[in-house]
């Protein structure tokens, strides 16, 4: 509702934090953000000498009493290179992803369907590098491609690009992500 001082007794418990010469994870849990539903989720920076460079893994996972929609965004910088499932990009039409809660303010520029076996890979050129994201969600997730800029007349928000995953209907829900460099 908008309430900052609601807004800030709702924050998020650590469970767990730690590091390793191989790892370093954080998990936190949320409760009470949105009636009846607990979040969690878990991160954990991958390193190791047998690895050309360390990967993110992201576990993000919500139980609810009733069936919600559950949108995970991530933001990305550089130029998408590829997707491993088919995309259909809004060229020559865009409209906001939503008319209120932020999503007015995001153009839907791409959307596809999860794969019903595997994972949805995109890819990533960023400063000369190759970064891939793999993820797996639930059968019937989509990937919404994002950019900032919807129903800004002044042209002063800041221009990102981001993929969100999307469950449409559920419970609960695990989404996996691995984002690794290559």
């Amino acid at each position: 509702g908008g309430d900052v001082r609601v807004a800030e007794g709702l924050h998020p418990t650590q469970l767990a934090f730690g590091g390793s010469q191989i790892a370093q994870i954080s998990v936190a849990r949320i409760q009470g953000a949105y009636p009846g539903v607990v979040m969690q989720r878990a991160m954990a920076l991958i390193s190791d000498d047998a690895l050309d460079f360390p990967f993110v893994l992201d576990v993000f996972r919500v139980q609810a009493d009733r069936a919600h929609q559950y949108d995970l965004p991530v933001h990305f910088s550089g130029h998408l290179i590829d997707t491993g499932f088919p995309l259909e990009a809004h060229s020559k039409t865009q409209a906001p992803l939503g008319s209120s809660n932020g999503y007015q303010h995001l153009w839907l520029t791409a959307e596809g369907v999860m794969p019903d076996h595997g994972t949805a890979r995109l890819t990533l050129l960023n400063d000369k590098r190759f970064y891939s994201l793999n993820i797996l969600a639930p059968a019937g997730s989509k990937l919404l491609f994002t950019r900032t800029g919807a129903n800004d007349p002044h042209f002063n928000l800041r221009i990102e690009d981001a993929v969100i995953t999307r469950v449409p209907s559920a419970k609960d829900a695990v989404i996996v992500s691995v984002f690794e460099p290559h």
